[in-house]
């Protein structure tokens, strides 16, 4: 794919269908597949108690000599044992931005979607607040909540928020008048603009929520820095000892930065360890280029998703370098090869990855109809050539170079690459 200037193509690339002749198409490639609909899991979502109810009851006699008069039980929290039975409730409406419906559906797990790209990243869990009786060391009562966090950030700002939601969705005992309330930190390249989870009472019909916003340090031309942000919250009692053992929650690490190629007027954010998903479409208006990706990937070559079933799934990673982009498109689209009329030299992994012809090595590889003079090949190592329709050419590697700005890829960033119908 040559060099190209950039468009305001977005990520999606299904727009219209061509009009140009798909030779690549003749040649049988595998069917493409409709872009995955379900969430990606990026990391386990952990929950951290600053003692958990084991710690606790060990601790009783203790708590109960210190208790004052009145105040006769003590709180932990743990990850709910088991939900059987449970009532379902709606999903949750907190006074805040709503959480993402994708949010649940892989719970103990931060989760994203590859329509939202690296942009937002959202987890969900099951926990209990256990009410324990200092004297006895008996569960007098049981607080079972939804517990949502989600961060939000922006490719086009150095702002990014995060808010937090305890959904009671059932209890039973001595629990009456329990509050919930938290605050944020940031740490690394970032501060904290906002925090505000004040006290808030814990009820079926209420669901105690919080948001903070951070803003990155990463904002001078040329820098680039990460932030973590971790949301610690608790619960209070007029009855117990003291509030809960604290709960902190730490989600993947966000990445800021003023260094995006191509588009360095504004600094933005992104969540660091998301691999985002560029889609081209067989049927969209470069579907000669979708072919040769596809019959290239098919071949063994990097970039697909492990979720589209090819024989050695792996992503590509940007190269920023414009020198070895050169080598990479010179190697596996030499000017000795002949250009049809209307058509150009396509390669693929792309020039501008790290697994181009060049700096990825290995040998060449063509397809029937390609009309580039290399043999046939399987394998993980090397690179293919096809000509293809020139537009087709041109405007994908457009929508190519949209795609790292509107994902802010920096050089190494790993990518997908998923051909559609």
């Amino acid at each position: 794919m040559r060099k190209l200037l950039m468009s305001t193509a977005g990520i999606l690339l299904i727009l219209a269908t061509t009009t140009h002749p798909a030779t690549a198409r003749e040649r049988g490639r595998p069917q493409p597949k409709p872009a995955p609909t379900s969430v990606a899991t990026l990391a386990p979502s952990v929950s951290r108690t600053a003692g958990d109810c084991t710690t606790v009851r060990a601790q009783l006699p203790e708590l109960a000599r210190a208790a004052q008069p009145g105040k006769a039980s003590v709180s932990c929290i743990e990850p709910t044992k088991s939900s059987a039975g449970r009532t379902q409730k709606p999903g949750p409406t907190p006074r805040l931005e709503p959480f993402p419906d994708w949010c649940n559906d892989a719970p103990g797990s931060w989760v994203f979607d590859y329509e939202t790209g690296r942009e937002w990243v959202c987890s969900y869990a099951d926990m209990t607040l256990n009410v324990i009786n200092l004297n006895t060391g008996a569960v007098i009562g049981q607080i079972h909540f939804d517990q949502y966090a989600f961060e939000f950030t922006s490719s086009s700002s150095p702002t990014f928020g995060y808010q937090i939601m305890l959904d009671m969705y059932g209890g039973w005992g001595t629990i009456g008048g329990t509050l919930a309330q938290g605050s944020a930190t940031c740490t690394g390249a970032c501060t904290v603009s906002s925090s505000d989870f004040p006290p808030q009472a814990v009820t079926l019909t209420n669901s105690p929520d919080g948001e903070s916003y951070h803003r990155s340090t990463a904002t001078t031309r040329g820098s680039v820095g990460a932030a973590t942000v971790t949301w610690s919250y608790f619960f209070t009692n007029p009855t117990w000892t003291a509030p809960s053992t604290p709960v902190t929650i730490t989600p993947p690490a966000t990445r800021c930065d003023h260094n995006l190629p191509g588009n360095n007027t504004v600094a933005g954010c992104i969540i660091r360890d998301i691999a985002p998903m560029l889609y081209y479409s067989i049927s969209g208006p470069y579907e000669e280029l979708a072919w040769h990706v596809l019959a290239a990937q098919d071949s063994g070559l990097a970039g697909s998703h492990p979720a589209y079933g090819l024989s050695h799934p792996a992503p590509l990673n940007r190269l920023i370098d414009a020198a070895q982009q050169d080598a990479n498109y010179r190697r596996a689209c030499p000017s000795s090869y002949p250009r049809p009329a209307g058509l150009s030299c396509d390669e693929y992994p792309f020039q501008s990855s790290r697994q181009g012809a060049s700096t990825g090595g290995g040998p060449g590889r063509t397809f029937d109809g390609c009309q580039v003079p290399l043999p046939a090949g399987t394998g993980p190592s090397g690179y293919s050539a096809c000509m293809i329709d020139d537009d087709d050419n041109s405007n994908g590697g457009s929508a190519l170079n949209s795609f790292y700005i509107d994902q802010r890829m920096l050089n190494s960033d790993a990518f997908y690459v998923w051909i559609t119908p």
